[in-house]
């Protein structure tokens, strides 16, 4: 973002103020979500004898992977608005690219 006659250290300034005041309004808010719903997969294959013209029979084990869970912030995207927010009613611009 940009401001007529501002410098790189007067961004950093606002923008840390901004990201302050956006952590006050919505603080952290972890929560939990299945980041895999977890199943089965190929394990090992066991073979034995006894097949038609002494072939093996084999077969192959399923192994179950069960669910995984991780933490996310529900607020971080909130954080961003409400910093972007402060920062263009503080007369910040996004840089025309």
């Amino acid at each position: 973002m940009s401001k007529p006659g501002a410098t790189q250290q007067d961004y950093d300034v606002a923008r840390a103020k901004c990201e302050a005041e956006s952590w006050t309004k919505l603080p952290a808010n972890q929560v939990q979500y299945m980041s895999y719903s977890g199943g089965f997969t190929d394990g090992k294959e066991n073979c034995v004898p006894g097949g038609p013209n002494g072939t093996k029979i084999c077969t192959r084990e399923k192994v179950w992977n069960p669910p995984r869970y991780s933490t996310r912030d529900a607020n971080e995207e909130g954080r961003e608005a409400l910093t972007r927010a402060c920062l263009l009613n503080d007369g910040w611009r996004p840089v025309e690219n």
